[in-house]
């Protein structure tokens, strides 16, 4: 494993608890958050699915948990 592939590794787990386009954009010292969400991206739309799916899940079992 590369440098350059535990960068990556490191981004995507701050995307995937939440880090915002901003905050990831700092960390990784990247000249803009465009350049950060353009990377990205993909990393973006899966955290806001798995979102999505645990507020369904939480909602549709609830009562379970």
């Amino acid at each position: 494993m590369s440098w350059h592939d535990l960068r990556h590794v490191a981004a995507s787990v701050m995307i995937a608890e939440s880090g915002t386009v901003g905050y990831v954009s700092r960390v990784l010292g990247h000249a803009s958050p465009a350049i950060t969400l353009s990377t990205y991206a993909h990393e973006f739309s899966k955290a806001e699915h798995a979102d999505r799916m645990r507020d369904r899940m939480e909602a549709t079992f609830r009562e379970l948990l």
